[in-house]
Formats: C-alpha cells, structure tokens, sequence
C-alpha cells in the first residue's frame, strides 16, 4: 500500500501506542517493514537501519481517463463529428522523498523500493492490485468512514523508474533524494476496498440480527442480500464465492435491481421476539413460542434473544397466552412476546378447544404467525348451530387483548367448515395487526353467522396490508369496522394501508357481497387515512364492490376508467382513502396461492418482477471453489490444489447474458442464492463481496 500524506497532522505518520500516538524511533526499533534483521544487529553496520523511508509528495493520474474525439466535417456546413467515448488505460505518476543517514543507507532504500515497486507477486505477466489513501484516515469523526480516503487501481505493474530526478538536495547526497516512478493499470476504474455483505433475510426464518453470510446456514436453502450503491455516482460491483462442502454443490444465483429494493419491497416487518429483563420481578421474562400440533394442541417453549428454543415443552390446548395465568390477562406489564408455529393444523372433530377459533391467542405483547397452514374442515357441533357462533368456533386465527404488533405472514386458511378467516381486535393503545401474503379460501356464512375473510372489529391503531388473496367469501372480504366495540377498543385506527389485495365472491345471487368494507366511524371524528395500493375485486352479479361509512351513512364512491380501460372506482378527498379499486379480477391472478403461503412459506415477495439474470450452478466437485467476479467479467473455479480453473462447467446463465449482471448503479440490487437440496451438515460455504468503482 502506499500512503500519500499531506501538510496536516495525519495519524498514519504516527505509530499507534498505549495512551496515543506517537513518533518513530528508529527502523531497528519500530521496526520498518525494509529492516532486515539478517544484515546485523548493530544499526551503524546494518545497511537497512541506516534507510529511514519515503514519503510521497505528489500523485499525478488519479483524475478521469475519459476521452472523446472530435473531427472537423469534411462538408460545407462545417463543424464536427464525435467519434466514441473511450477510457483509457490508467498512469500514475509518483513523485517521493527519500531519507537516509548514510550513502549506504540511501542505496539500500534505492534498491528495496524497486523491489518492492516491482513486487515479487507482480513479477512476470501477473498483475497487482495497488492502494492509495488520498488523505489520512479520519478516526476521531463521528459519522466518517476512517475507509473513505481508501482507494484500489487493478491490474496494475510498475512501468517505469524509480529514478533520481536530479542531483543530490543541496549537500545532502547520501541523506535527502527525490524519485519518480511511474505505475500503470488496465483498468480505467479507480475502486473502493471490497466489504463483505450480511444476510438482510433468511428466508425460510425470522433473522435475530445482522446474520453474516460468509457460510451457508446449511438448515436453511435460501439466502438473500441487498446491496445498496455506494454513491449516486460510480458503478457498484459483485463478486459471488462459493464451495463446494462435502458433496458436489449445486445452487441457483437470482439477481434484480429495482428502486424498491431499497426497503426490500416491504412496508413492515415481523416484531422481533425479546426478552425484557426488568418487567417481570423475579420471575420468568423469556418469550414462548408455541408449535401447534395437527389436532389443534400445542407444545409451549422457552426463548432466547436469539430466538432458540431454551427449554423442555409444557404440552397444553385451547387459548395461547402471553401470560402464564389466565388471573393475568389483563396486566399489561407482564404481557409476553410469542410465537405460533402452525405448518399443518387439521383436526377431524370439533372440541371445546376450538371455542374461540382454531387458533386463539390473547394477552400478549407482540405474536408472529408465519408460515401457518390451516384447515377448518371439523363438523359443526350441535351447539354451535344456532346464533353467531361459527363465525368464532370455525375461524382460522382470532387474536385479541395484545398491546404491541401483530404479524401474521406467509399463512393459508382454508376448510369444508370455514365461516371466518381472521379475525382481529384489541382495546390497548398502539396494538397493530400486520398481513403479509396471507391466503384464505372459500369462507361460508348463515345469516348473520361469519362469511368475513378478515374482520377487524375493534380499534386497532395501525392496519397494515401487504399481500392478501380471500377467493370465494361468502360474505364479506376485508371488512374493517372500528366501532365494533367487542374488545373495549376505542375506535380510532390510525391509519391503514392495504397493498396488494384482491377477493372474490363464491356465489353470485341477489343477496349482498361486500368485498372491502371500512366504516362505521363516529360522525364528525377524525377520518382514518387509508391508503389503496394495487387491490382488486371481482364483480359478480350482486356484490358490491366495496363500501365505506360513517354512523351517518355510506360515502359514495366515483368510478373511472384508467389509461388501459380498466375500470375503477375511487373516493372523494373528504373520506380520506387514497388509491383506488379495480373492479375486474386481477389480471395477473391471485396475489397470494397455495405456492406462495401456508407449509414450507419463502419470502420472495420483496423481488419484483423477473430477475435481470439467473446463473445455474451444477456438479461443484467436492472442496472446488467458484468465483463469479463482475469486475473482470469472468467465472473460473479453484481445485483442491489451489489451481485456477475454466468455471463454465460447472455455471451457466439462463438468459445467455455475460458475467457483466452483477454490476448496478443507482438503484439497488437483490441477489437471492438457492441451495434446493442443502442438507445440514453439508459444509458449503458461500462468500459475497461489494466494491463500488469510478472513473
């Protein structure tokens, strides 16, 4: 590396000791990286102790290569004509100063800053990579990359020198010489040093953290990152590592790059599930996660921070509760974090466990369903036949009296017997309810008896939506109702927003389908703002579309017909919904399907759209190592033995494309690494690195 220092106190100039920096001593005592202890211990006859260093004074060619010709036109009307843009090949010029305190001293540092210009490992047809700081490295700045002054110039080798510019400085022959040398690169590009990346979501879990992705999880199959651009100049580059563990390896590599990756194409996430050491005096302050079985019975556990199981179960049935005694449920103080695992829920017969729901959870703080798969197909029971009791008994998941966020994701609700999906309420202040690719399906009603997909009947503070699918409701789709006073809520919901939804009647009859409802707030208070984002809903012959009401009555809504004669219909400013429904089924089919929910739920949906290119990797030899490298376009794998191999055998694109795909600029980039058949155990490791590069 070679270090250019300016005028200003600059702390690389310094030794880092205990208590600060301070001065050089000597090269025999630091020592300097030219002594060499093999030419003497006595520093007045060691050739290298009497060399005290070099420091840079000037680089020239660390500015742009860019060029563009112009020629004058050989026609009348005169001017000229651009020929291409081109970048050329990078020069650098250093001008240095040496310091010694005897000619033998000067010569010997003559002779190892050649050697080390050249560089053993540059020697030959093989090139190096070459660092300069441009400034000292900030370190006492808060807020400032100590790395920002840092830059790399690839494939580079000396080109010329280094030379003495002149005569000795003065008298000083033998203790103060100027030199030149001039070192070149292939590259046009200038680059930042590379950072190793960090998973942002495994994906067939709930990350605890920042989860390094320098090795395979090898229980989990997917990995996905997001690289965000450095700057909004410059391009950003991958480089993609992979080894093969103890059998051959075999992936798939995805990569987009959209502007909404910069949230991961998501509005929210799932809570994480912590401890709080404080609020319970002497008592037990672990989350629970509860792994409910086929029959509806569940298994209860204890968790870490690190979201592990951290103790032996304690088997139960019936409702879920974030509080050990049922005499607690309404002390908020001692309200637990949970987690319901559900992936194939079906019982044959009804039980009196099932009395508010298949899946009934209350007092908690915050609750993650994910991944849920459940089915409501038990016989109605004889009690339940009569008044509103099926909609309670036979309803998927029903969560109330909770005080944190709610987050129900990646689940699938479906029946013979089903007359709810979900069904949500609270009366704390701040409880929110989360949807993200939920799945409910044929949803049955009697009169005033169910028929809701999902039914917010009580004052939450915060709906948010992202990925909701209710096909074939009997009744009612998304029917929000905030004066449903049944939890003692307040009825006063922030805000909601519902993103990517679409629902649809199972029958077409005379009787009345509401798909999306949202009203019945107090006359005169404060609208809820809620905002429409890509919803849809089918149009059968007596289903109304979509309602929103206050005590007073329906707000009517407007219809249109957007650019693509697609119709819609929309609410004047005074109801406070923004966005719009479009009355038709959604062109490109449900949002979310029995693929993308319930059992064995992956999160892809923060990638949108097709990917900008996808690498198969097949048959990785057992130890083999494969480097997708972006910045010289190139794929090549290392055996065993440490040679470097062709790596198309073992990778090819599925879109024909070059290795050039893994470079982006403005927009970030989401890169998803698949691992199908990954088994625990296997050994595979995987490595992804940044740089950002400028002319």
């Amino acid at each position: 590396a070679v270090t250019v220092i300016d005028d200003t106190v600059c702390e690389a100039a310094y030794l880092l000791h205990e208590g600060g920096y301070q001065h050089y001593t000597a090269p025999h005592i630091d020592p300097a990286p030219w002594y060499d202890p093999g030419m003497g211990s006595d520093p007045t006859l060691n050739d290298s102790a009497q060399f005290l260093g070099v420091i840079i004074s000037k680089v020239d060619g660390l500015d742009s290569t860019a060029t563009r010709a112009i020629t004058d036109r050989a026609v009348s009307v005169g001017g000229g004509s651009f020929g291409p843009a081109k970048t050329g090949h990078r020069e650098m010029k250093f001008t240095a100063t040496m310091y010694a305190s005897t000619c033998r001293g000067m010569d010997y540092g003559m002779s190892w800053l050649t050697n080390t210009l050249r560089g053993r490992a540059c020697s030959g047809n093989k090139l190096c990579t070459l660092e300069i700081w441009t400034g000292c490295p900030d370190t006492t700045s808060v807020g400032i990359d100590p790395q920002d002054s840092r830059w790399q110039f690839h494939d580079t080798a000396l080109m010329s020198g280094p030379t003495y510019t002149g005569g000795p400085m003065e008298t000083n022959y033998c203790h103060i010489r100027e030199v030149e040398w001039s070192i070149g690169s292939q590259q046009a590009w200038k680059y930042k040093c590379p950072t190793d990346l960090v998973s942002t979501s495994l994906l067939s879990a709930i990350p605890s953290g920042c989860i390094s992705i320098s090795q395979w999880l090898t229980t989990d199959r997917r990995l996905a990152l997001t690289a965000t651009p450095a700057s909004t100049i410059g391009e950003n580059l991958l480089k993609v590592e992979l080894t093969a563990g103890n059998r051959p390896l075999n992936c798939d590599i995805y990569a987009w790059t959209s502007p909404f990756v910069k949230s991961n194409c998501r509005g929210f996430y799932a809570p994480p599930m912590k401890s709080d050491v404080n609020y319970i005096t002497g008592g037990n302050d672990k989350s629970w996660a509860y792994e409910v079985q086929g029959d509806g019975s569940w298994l209860r556990y204890d968790l870490n921070d690190s979201g592990e199981y951290a103790s032996f179960p304690v088997s139960g049935s019936g409702t879920i509760r974030g509080v050990a005694s049922v005499g607690d449920i309404d002390d908020t103080q001692i309200f637990r974090d949970i987690r319901i695992v559900a992936p194939s829920v079906s019982p044959a017969t009804y039980s009196s466990r099932f009395v508010q729901g298949l899946i009934h959870a209350e007092a908690f703080r915050n609750c993650t369903i994910i991944g849920a798969d459940l089915n409501v197909s038990y016989a109605v029971d004889g009690s339940t036949s009569s008044g509103s009791y099926r909609g309670v008994r036979h309803c998927g998941i029903r969560l109330s009296n909770f005080t944190g966020t709610a987050h129900i994701e990646g689940t699938h609700i479906s029946g013979s017997t089903l007359y709810g999906g979900i069904t949500v309420g609270s009366k704390h202040k701040g409880a929110a309810l989360q949807l993200r690719n939920v799945l409910i399906e044929d949803v049955l009603s009697e009169p005033s008896d169910g028929g809701n997909g999902v039914y917010v009947n009580d004052g939450l503070y915060d709906l948010s939506i992202d990925g909701l699918s209710i096909v074939r409701t009997a009744n009612r789709g998304l029917y929000v109702r905030p004066t449903d006073l049944g939890d003692g809520g307040t009825g006063l919901i922030q805000q909601a927003t519902v993103k990517r939804f679409n629902a649809s009647a199972n029958v077409s009859s005379g009787s009345s389908r509401v798909l999306f409802f949202f009203g019945a707030q107090a006359e005169g208070s404060r609208r809820t703002p809620v905002r429409l984002i890509d919803c849809w809903i089918s149009y059968p012959t007596g289903v109304s579309v979509a309602m929103a009401a206050t005590s007073s009555g329906v707000i009517p809504w407007e219809q249109g017909l957007d650019a693509s004669f697609r119709p819609y219909i929309e609410w004047p400013e005074s109801a406070s919904i923004s966005g719009r429904i479009y009355r038709l089924d959604n062109p490109e089919g449900d949002f979310v399907d029995e693929s993308t929910s319930g059992f064995g739920y992956i999160d892809l949906d923060h990638i949108v759209d097709d990917p900008c290119a996808t690498y198969i990797v097949r048959g990785l030899p057992k130890g083999y190592r494969l480097v997708i490298d972006s910045n010289s376009q190139q794929v090549y794998a290392v055996n065993k033995a440490g040679v470097q191999l062709d790596g198309s055998a073992y990778v090819q694109t599925a879109d024909g494309r070059g290795f050039d795909w893994l470079i982006f600029d403005c927009d970030p980039m989401c890169v998803v690494i698949d691992q199908p058949n990954a088994l625990s155990g296997d050994g595979a490791l995987v490595k992804v690195t940044q740089t950002y590069r400028v002319i």
